[in-house]
């Protein structure tokens, strides 16, 4: 009898061990998750952090730390339904807690509420927050009013004017004479008209502008007409290298949820003289073009201030003095923006693209060699609000080319290939409402296993420019 007693006094402990742990276990495994999402935040992995703190909800609700890093890693991972909420508890226990009822705000926004985003961005205002925060809603505030305005007509435009130096006008080579004897293997040759390197001071403006306007009857749907007119006068005898140039485009945008998709047709003329020796009729080549391009571009939200993008065009440019240039071009790429939520209000555009271009005609007598060839590249761009109103920007681009004609820019070295390298840096300095004045510097660099075609450029410009919307 004592011995059964005692087998039903161990088996009730057990089973209370077992009750005991069932209860507690969860306790830790929950204290140990929350953690643990923290960090996956600030290693940007919101999802997983979602992942993690989603089940845990209905036992932390009210916890105002699990309820401010849930609704970040909902709003950050694409459920801002989900932040709202989590947000609202926070605000319920702590009124105060500024940084929750800007997010509360920027998960309204994601909603497309913006009614009630722009009255917890005012309320934000209220406080007096620091410049960033303020820099913030205010960027906000902006987005929403353009919203707004995305139903009504819409015209914008600009003008802008500017002057500075170009260190290498035509963009030629140092050694002319070194080069062609690389190239063709002609020797002595001086250069001339074009191939001589030129460097002077310029003056530059331009002026732009474009109308949307929705259709009613179709909601998201708009059309768009618009045109940019640009020239470029270079001084010290060298205006035959100046350049005009007329821009008209028009097409149709439709907007469905966080996607636009834009169609469009757009036709360029350009216009330099230069200064190519003329033939014997007394003709004379010049580098002017026209091109008829048909574009196409999608772009997506993809989180608040981060947006996707593709694009493509299809380009048929005509030299109008120059028939063996022509050329039917495709070009196609991808870019990401992103506008990060942080003091400095820091920008990045990273973008990848590559153009075909078929020639439409034979470049000699022969028809053995033509101007076809393939560019591809990637460019970066970053901007920075040191203090208001300035910005500091930089700009890195790569290119290479690939000749897919045989000897088509020289009797020696089959297929050119070049590299080019260009970096810009400047600062934006936005001194009145609309008016900005941009100082920029940008040198390029151009290495190709064809001599006559390395080249060194840098331009340094001054503009002025105002917007009108």
């Amino acid at each position: 009898m004592g011995g059964m007693m005692k087998r039903a006094v161990t088996l009730l402990a057990a089973m209370a061990a077992a009750l005991a742990f069932s209860w507690v276990a969860p306790a830790f495994a929950q204290q140990s998750e929350i953690p643990r999402a923290a960090q996956l935040m600030k290693q940007g992995r919101a999802a997983e952090a979602y992942a993690l703190l989603e089940p845990l909800e209905s036992a932390q609700a009210g916890n105002i730390a699990f309820d401010y890093l849930f609704g970040t890693a909902a709003l950050d991972s694409g459920h801002p339904d989900r932040a709202t909420i989590a947000f609202e508890r926070v605000l319920l226990v702590n009124p105060n807690f500024a940084g929750a009822r800007l997010d509360l705000a920027r998960a309204y926004f994601a909603m497309g509420s913006d009614d009630l985003a722009k009255a917890e961005l005012d309320a934000v205002l209220q406080a007096n927050p620091p410049q960033n925060v303020r820099a913030v809603v205010t960027r906000y505030l902006e987005a929403i009013e353009q919203r707004k305005k995305k139903d009504q007509p819409q015209l914008a435009g600009y003008v802008e004017a500017g002057a500075g130096t170009d260190s290498n006008i035509t963009a030629v080579t140092t050694d002319f004479t070194g080069a062609v004897l690389q190239a063709y293997n002609f020797p002595n040759v001086q250069p001339t008209g074009n191939s001589v390197k030129r460097e002077g001071t310029f003056s530059q403006a331009a002026a732009g502008a474009e109308y949307t306007r929705p259709l009613q009857d179709y909601p998201g749907l708009a059309w768009y007409a618009g045109g940019d007119a640009r020239e470029r006068h270079y001084y010290s005898n060298n205006a035959a290298f100046d350049t005009q140039q007329l821009d008209v485009r028009g097409g149709l945008a439709y907007t469905l949820g966080a996607n636009l998709f834009k169609a469009g047709v757009q036709d360029q003329r350009y216009f330099q003289e230069g200064a190519a020796p003329p033939a014997a009729d007394g003709t004379r080549v010049t580098n002017d073009r026209k091109t008829l391009g048909y574009a196409l571009e999608w772009r997506r939200v993809i989180a608040p201030g981060r947006q996707l993008g593709a694009f493509a065009q299809f380009n048929e440019q005509r030299f109008l003095t120059n028939n063996a240039q022509d050329i039917d071009q495709t070009l196609y790429g991808l870019q990401l923006i992103n506008a990060f939520q942080a003091r400095g209000n820091p920008l990045v555009l990273l973008a990848l693209f590559q153009s075909r271009d078929r020639a439409l005609r034979p470049q000699n007598v022969a028809g053995t060699t033509d101007v076809s060839k393939t560019v591809t590249g990637a460019r970066a761009y970053a901007q920075y609000t040191v203090h208001e109103p300035f910005d500091v920007f930089a700009s890195l681009g790569h290119t290479e080319r690939q000749d897919d004609s045989m000897f088509s820019r020289s009797t020696v070295t089959g297929y050119g290939k070049d590299r080019t390298f260009d970096v810009t840096l400047g600062i934006n300095w936005r001194f009145a409402p609309a008016w900005m004045l941009r100082f920029q510097g940008t040198t390029t660099e151009n290495r190709s296993n064809i001599a006559l075609y390395e080249y060194s450029r840098t331009e340094l410009s001054v503009n002025l420019r105002r917007d009108f919307r």
